[in-house]
C-alpha cells in the first residue's frame, strides 16, 4: 500500500506584484495580499489582529511625533503633548489644515513648524519661539562732554539671555556728532521676551560700518549714554534673520535644516533660531519634500505638481558648497521617511515605490516594477519588526478626498499565478 503524498506548501518568495499581467506573473509572486505577511521563506502568514484603543481625544488629530515616554500631535489649531495619562496644550498657534513637521535638537528640544509658524517645545513642555525677535531701535541724540571723535556713528541693540543666546539686532541707525561729543540712546525697549536679562548696545567707530559692543544694560533700562568709542567684540548677528517657518525640518552637523517652498535653509552652527538669508540657502526647481541627514551628507527631495521632482544627495556638510548628485529622477513623498534601527539605512516612499538609501548616497528601489504606488501629496510611514521580519508600512494621501492606499481589518489573498511549489 503506497503512502499518500502531501501537497507541497506554496511559496511566494517574490512577494506581491501588482504590475505584471495575469498571464505573465513572475514565479513565486502573488497578485495581492491584505493583512498577510510573506515570510523570509516565502510562506504567506496571517498577521496578528489588533483592536483600536483611543489614546487621546480630539477634534482633528494629525501630525504625530513620538519619542520615548512622550508624544506630540496637532489637534485643530493646538499643539498637544502627551506624557503617560496626561495630555496638555503647549501651543495654540497652528493652522488647522496644515501638517506639522518636527526636528529634535541635541538639547532635547523639539522644533515644530506648520509652514506658517515655527517654535520649539522644551523638556518642561513649554512651547516658545525658536529664536529671539529683534528689539525695536532706540532714538539717538548727540550730547556734549563726551570722548567721541567727529564723524558718523551707527548703533544697534540686541536682547541677551543668561545662557549667552543673543537675538538678531535692531535695524542699525546712525547719527553725526562733533568732536568731543557723546550719544544718548533713549526709548530702549523695557518689555523683554521671557528669559532676557540684558540689552546689548553696539556702536561703530567714526565713519565705519562694523559695530562693536559698547555696553550692556539691565532689562528695564530705558536710556543709556555712550561717551567713548566701543572696545568690545564685534556684532556677529548683524546680517542674520530668524529661521523661517518650514514644511520639512531636520537636524544635521550642528545646524537646523528646513525646506520653505523651493528653498532649503540652514541655521548658523548651534544657533538654531537664526540664519543668514544672503547665503544660507539653496534654491531648487520644485518645492521641498524630504530632508534625510546621514553620517556622510544629506538627502534632499522635491515634489511638485503631477509628481514632478527628484531626490539628490549633498555630500559632506560644507553647506552651500557641497557637490549635488541626483540619486532618483522621481520625488519622495513628505512624511514617509523611516530610519532602520541599528543600521545606517533609511527608506522613503515615492511614486515608483520604496527607496532604500545608505550613508554615502547609494540608493535602491525595492518595489519598482512590482507594486504600483498612487500619485500622492504626502503620507506617513512606520517600521514593523515582528517574527524575524522587518517591514515598512506606509499610508499615502492621494490627490482628492479619498485615500485608497490603506490597510483593512480582514485577511485576504488573491492568487493569480506564479506560485512556486518548491
Amino acid at each position: 500500500m503506497s503512502k499518500a503524498q502531501l501537497p507541497k506548501t506554496q511559496r511566494f518568495a517574490a512577494g506581491m506584484n501588482t504590475l505584471a499581467p495575469n498571464y505573465a506573473m513572475p514565479e513565486g509572486s502573488v497578485r495581492d495580499a491584505t493583512n498577510m505577511d510573506v515570510t523570509n521563506e516565502g510562506v504567506l502568514r496571517t498577521r496578528d489582529g489588533y483592536s483600536a484603543a483611543a489614546r487621546v481625544a480630539g477634534v482633528r488629530c494629525h501630525s504625530l511625533y513620538a519619542d520615548v515616554g512622550m508624544m506630540l500631535h496637532a489637534d485643530g489649531n493646538s499643539l498637544k503633548r502627551t506624557i503617560g495619562p496626561i495630555t496638555e496644550t503647549v501651543s495654540t498657534g497652528l493652522q488647522p489644515a496644515l501638517p506639522v513637521c518636527y526636528a529634535t535638537l541635541p538639547t532635547n528640544e523639539i522644533v515644530w513648524s506648520d509652514g506658517i509658524s515655527i517654535g520649539k517645545v522644551s523638556a518642561s513642555g513649554n512651547s516658545v519661539p525658536l529664536g529671539l525677535a529683534a528689539p525695536s531701535s532706540p532714538v539717538l541724540s548727540a550730547v556734549a562732554n563726551g570722548l567721541l571723535k567727529a564723524g558718523t556713528y551707527q548703533f544697534a541693540v540686541t536682547w541677551a539671555k543668561a545662557t549667552g543666546e543673543e537675538s538678531t539686532p535692531s535695524l542699525p541707525i546712525s547719527i553725526k556728532v562733533i568732536e568731543g561729543a557723546g550719544v544718548v540712546l533713549s526709548g530702549l525697549p523695557t518689555s523683554a521676551p521671557s528669559g532676557i536679562v540684558a540689552i546689548q548696545i553696539y556702536a561703530s567707530h567714526a565713519d565705519e560700518g562694523v559695530l562693536f559692543l559698547a555696553t550692556s544694560v539691565m532689562v528695564g533700562t530705558s536710556t543709556a549714554r555712550i561717551d567713548a568709542p566701543p572696545s568690545g567684540r564685534p556684532l556677529e548677528t548683524l546680517f542674520e534673520s530668524p529661521f523661517p517657518a518650514c514644511t520639512s525640518l531636520a537636524f544635521a552637523a550642528g545646524r537646523l535644516l528646513g525646506f520653505r517652498g523651493n528653498a532649503l535653509y540652514w541655521s548658523e552652527p548651534f544657533r538654531f533660531g537664526v540664519t543668514r538669508p544672503a547665503k544660507n540657502f539653496i534654491q531648487f526647481s520644485q518645492p521641498g519634500s524630504l530632508i534625510a541627514p546621514t553620517q556622510d551628507g544629506v538627502y534632499v527631495g522635491t515634489l511638485g505638481a503631477n509628481s514632478e521632482g527628484e531626490v539628490g544627495f549633498l555630500s559632506g556638510f560644507d553647506f552651500g558648497n557641497q557637490p549635488y548628485r541626483q540619486v532618483t529622477p522621481y520625488p519622495a513623498y513628505p512624511g514617509t521617511l523611516v530610519n532602520f534601527p541599528h543600521t545606517t539605512q533609511m527608506t522613503w516612499a515615492s511614486p515608483e515605490g520604496f527607496v532604500v538609501a545608505d550613508n554615502g548616497g547609494q540608493v535602491a528601489n525595492i518595489s519598482m516594477d512590482k507594486v504600483a504606488f498612487p500619485s500622492a501629496r504626502r503620507g506617513g510611514s512606520m517600521l514593523r519588526e515582528q517574527n524575524g521580519m522587518r517591514q515598512v508600512v506606509s499610508s499615502l494621501q492621494r490627490y482628492g478626498p479619498e485615500n485608497d492606499f490603506a490597510v483593512t481589518d480582514y485577511a485576504e489573498a488573491d492568487i493569480i499565478k506564479g506560485a512556486s511549489n518548491g
